[in-house]
């Protein structure tokens, strides 16, 4: 699509009724709204992922400590 300055738009003017220009708003305005709630949704499994990272680092730190555990032990016997 070419950019169309703002004559060239005003001339498209009366070529659409009020109901016709509402509806592309509307169509518009709906595009942005799924976008949002896109995002949303989005935003939601990003902060999922990142906790479940964090849990996922937790258990890590967890298991080498206890690795560290039993070689010591393993070493003193």
């Amino acid at each position: 699509a070419t950019d169309k300055t703002i004559g060239e738009l005003k001339s498209f003017g009366p070529l659409y009724t009020t109901e016709q220009l509402i509806a592309r708003l509307s169509k518009s305005q709906i595009q942005i709204v799924d976008g949002q709630t896109e995002i949303k949704q989005i935003n939601g499994q990003n902060n999922w992922s990142k906790n479940k990272l964090v849990q996922l680092r937790m258990r890590i730190d967890m298991l080498l400590g206890e690795r560290e555990a039993l070689i010591a032990r393993d070493q003193e016997e």
